[in-house]
């Protein structure tokens, strides 16, 4: 069986064709767009432009899996539709202008989603699960291999390069603001109070953009998807004072994400220090594959 998924997130939009044989499945096409749809919201509406954006992505990812014959092609949106005050209307002219049917999932959803691809893509057992996307960040606590507690937080790489950054890059006081903001969501958390987490799974693009930084500096093969903890303090220490030697690395490494690395490593790096966490274990799987196994596998073998 073929199937499509898209995942219009506030960053970027997804897609994914999978080649599924049972539980088991196989990537033939992955494509990415970065949309910035949050880029759109104007006094809580995601404005015409934006959701024009959007439709313009789904069209092209239309005619990209034409050639595969789907058995079915699905379109979910996070915190980019969910997080707007004209959700409806952002779906119903998609629906009107591509056919398409957005399924727009609450947050805590994206982080039980998210935590199903990630186990699948790691085999791990137990740990924290951190998905920085550019609206929301989701985490949820699993031990072996059984799913805890499953949070979503309003904020993300993209809001807040948005809601604090003024140039490229955040200077001093705009990098302890993005900290600040994100300290104070974590410790409004009561299911992660006092929680401690020596490994991390990793899902998403801002910290897959974390081990790619740390595997080209370290001269590391591109496929490692491991890192300490304390490499990514190390992989920010370099744009307290931009250096152009770092600023070319994170121009030639990750070009579509230059604005939005930097916030979501911070970010990332209040999450590590909070949860003590030692390690970092990048999945290569995360909410599409969650949500290929959980709503529409799952689905087809219950029917």
């Amino acid at each position: 069986m073929l199937y499509g998924i898209v995942d219009v997130g506030s960053n970027t939009i997804r897609l994914g064709v999978y080649d599924c044989e049972g539980p088991a499945f196989r990537v033939l096409l992955a494509k990415k767009e970065t949309a910035g749809l949050a880029g759109y919201v104007r006094k809580g509406n995601l404005s015409a432009q934006g959701i024009d954006r959007c439709i313009q992505v789904l069209r092209a990812y239309q005619a990209a899996v034409e050639p595969f014959r789907l058995d079915g092609f699905f379109v979910f949106a996070t915190a980019s539709l969910r997080n707007v005050r004209n959700t409806d209307e952002a779906v119903r002219r998609i629906w009107e202008e591509t056919g398409l049917r957005v399924d727009v999932i609450p947050g805590r959803d994206e982080a039980v989603l998210d935590f199903a691809g990630a186990v699948y893509g790691t085999g791990m057992e137990s740990g924290l699960m951190v998905d920085i996307g550019g609206g929301s960040i989701e985490l949820a606590a699993f031990s072996h291999g059984r799913l805890e507690q499953a949070v979503s937080v309003d904020t993300g790489s993209l809001k807040l390069y948005t809601r604090h950054v003024k140039e490229l890059l955040p200077a001093k006081a705009e990098r302890r603001a993005i900290r600040e903001e994100v300290a104070e969501k974590l410790a409004a958390l009561r299911e992660f109070q006092g929680r401690r987490f020596s490994q991390i799974c990793g899902v998403g693009g801002t910290i897959r953009g974390c081990c790619r930084l740390y595997n080209v500096r370290g001269e590391l093969p591109e496929d490692n998807a491991r890192f300490p903890a304390g490499a990514v303090k190390a992989l920010l220490r370099p744009y307290k004072e931009p250096e152009k030697e770092a600023c070319d690395l994170l121009i030639r490494v990750l070009p579509d994400r230059v604005h939005t690395q930097l916030p979501g490593m911070l970010a990332f790096q209040t999450i590590l220090e909070t949860y003590g966490a030692e390690q970092v274990i990048v999945s290569s799987c995360g909410v599409r594959e969650g949500y290929l196994l959980e709503r529409v596998l799952r689905a087809f073998q219950e029917k």
